[in-house]
């Protein structure tokens, strides 16, 4: 399982820096840089922020904003195992929708975030523990800088 991540977080990074590099405002000498930020943990069912993931996402959109050279947000949502796998997809999608939102409330531009839910089929850690399963309720935020 551990295998199966490593494998869609580097597809995903050479996806994110294909759309970069092919961005009206890019040239041939961008290079970027993926930058894995804080990972934020939720309830079984539930898509709340919790006052110390509130915390963490201050600190998050503090760091966006002042990055000059932020081209892009990538936000992740994940769920567990646990529950109907549509119900799960709505979750992840939600989850996602919730921490964008904070994020542009605290002034991250809206235009510069891309979401998207992945349900219970891309788990970041293995299912089959309950610190696994934790850990697989969460949402995930990448920031793609240019260097």
């Amino acid at each position: 399982m551990r295998m199966r991540t490593i494998f869609i977080k580097i597809a995903c990074a050479i996806w994110l820096c294909v759309l970069a590099i092919t961005a009206p405002q890019a040239n041939s000498n961008l290079s970027l840089e993926f930058v894995p930020l804080n990972n934020v943990l939720f309830d079984i069912g539930k898509a709340d922020l919790k006052a110390h993931t509130k915390t963490l996402l201050d600190e998050t959109a503090k760091y966006l904003r002042n990055n000059l050279a932020l081209q892009r947000v990538i936000i992740e949502g994940h769920t567990d195992e646990t529950g109907h796998r549509n119900k799960n997809y709505q979750l992840s999608d939600l989850r996602a929708s919730v921490v964008r939102d904070y994020l542009v409330e605290k002034g991250v531009p809206k235009d510069l975030i891309q979401i998207s839910g992945h349900g219970e089929d891309h788990p970041v850690d293995e299912p089959w523990s309950r610190a696994g399963r934790e850990r697989n309720r969460q949402v995930e935020i990448f920031a793609v800088i240019r260097e």
